[in-house]
């Protein structure tokens, strides 16, 4: 299950109008860009990935494509919060390299450079639910916010839509979620109003799982759409949603590849080769000297699409052609 949340034992693993404070600080970061650029040498980045597989796969990606646009990255990977020497040989490092801007991926990196790294602008990506991250420039900060970044997440409206494009007759969808992912759910509950989706918000913790089940069967819907939250999904509440869905006949939106090849009904979600693409776009926005300030981050653009046929069959629920035409992943579709 690849997962990108703020806990290391699960993956980790999310706008608002910005204050005036917080542009005064990206204004202070660019400057360090400007200079670089205006170097002879090629500018130089830290690419500090955490500590998922997922997280140093697309740091490499990343790096591929920006050498490919003359801009140099060095890369390393984010020791253990426990490990204190290698956290200050790290910081060490990147003193030493006086690097344009430092790029993380995945949360637990992002906080950290947020937290730790002075004088140097940090730009993420990667990171689930986005909004609820409090090192996003949601709101006015001085310390300890990110420049900008590219969030693991589709936007709101945007997974609606691919939940309609596979299931038309979607009206009325339960969303789970936790107090550390309020706003993300909040912004897909708002983004169906638009889409004629009535969103139900229902709380949940993976400790009270089946309380969570139980007010499920309290609540009329059509599909029940999950988001990565480590709060409410470790790998026993995803086997007792998805064992529930399928005895329901209700379809569940998963928010990976692996939870719809696990059984989920299907589900979109980033694609890694895309958004490494997207994110080297960013870096090269953050490194022109002349280009406007970012905003506070964008959502992944383009989606990777899953089904499974197999749960498909069982809950007598058809995925539509038109979600299946395309990149999809599908799964349950053996002879």
């Amino acid at each position: 299950m690849n997962m990108t949340h703020r806990e290391p034992a699960c993956a980790g693993a999310i706008i608002a109008l910005l204050g005036a404070l917080a542009w005064a600080v990206l204004g202070t970061a660019q400057a360090l860009p400007a200079q670089a650029a205006s170097a002879a040498a090629p500018p130089r980045i830290m690419i500090v990935a955490g500590p998922l597989e997922i997280h140093r796969a697309v740091a490499g990606q990343i790096a591929a494509e920006l050498r490919k646009r003359s801009v140099t990255p060095e890369l390393a990977n984010l020791p253990p919060l426990d490990r204190r020497e290698e956290l200050d040989a790290l910081l060490r490092s990147i003193a030493q390299a006086s690097p344009a801007l430092i790029l993380t991926v995945g949360d637990q990196a992002t906080e950290w450079a947020c937290a730790q790294v002075r004088g140097v602008p940090t730009v993420f990506t990667l990171v689930a639910n986005a909004l609820d991250e409090s090192y996003v420039r949601v709101e006015p900060r001085t310390e300890g916010v990110a420049a900008g970044g590219i969030a693991a997440d589709l936007a709101p409206r945007a997974v609606l839509e691919e939940v309609r494009v596979c299931l038309p007759s979607l009206r009325r969808a339960a969303l789970l979620h936790s107090p550390s992912t309020a706003r993300t759910a909040e912004s897909i509950r708002e983004a169906g109003k638009a889409l004629g989706i009535d969103v139900i918000l229902v709380s949940a913790d993976q400790k009270r799982f089946l309380d969570a089940l139980t007010r499920l069967e309290n609540t009329a819907h059509d599909a029940v759409l999950m988001i990565p939250d480590p709060q409410v999904y470790d790998s026993a509440a995803i086997r007792s949603l998805l064992t529930w869905g399928a005895r329901r006949s209700t379809p569940i939106w998963g928010f990976s590849a692996n939870v719809v090849k696990a059984g989920a009904y299907a589900g979109a979600f980033f694609d890694d080769r895309r958004i490494a693409a997207q994110t080297a776009d960013l870096v090269m926005h953050m490194l022109d000297p002349q280009a406007d300030p970012p905003s506070p981050f964008e959502y992944a653009a383009l989606a990777r699409r899953a089904a499974n046929l197999h749960t498909s069959d069982i809950i007598g629920k058809r995925v539509a052609d038109a979600f299946l035409s395309g990149d999809v992943i599908k799964y349950g579709d053996e002879p």
